[in-house]
């Protein structure tokens, strides 16, 4: 559903910053497939974890690696 990735296209990429409005945030479910959307916006909130944890190292590796 468009709208419903749209939301996510201007927010930080931060654990916090994937909410959906049924648990506590502003993201708003597709209707009918809560469960689906909720699922979306835990493997977000998921990856964003894991890259906040990692950035630096990340940073680094992606700096070696250009040529």
């Amino acid at each position: 559903d468009p709208a419903f990735q749209a939301q996510f296209a201007s927010r930080p990429f931060r654990p916090d910053a994937c909410r959906l409005k049924k648990d506590g945030g502003d993201i708003e479910a597709i209707t009918g497939a809560t469960i689906s959307s909720r699922a979306v916006a835990e493997a977000l909130r998921a990856a964003a974890d894991v890259y906040t944890r990692h950035a630096e190292e990340i940073r680094r590796t992606g700096q070696s690696a250009t040529p």
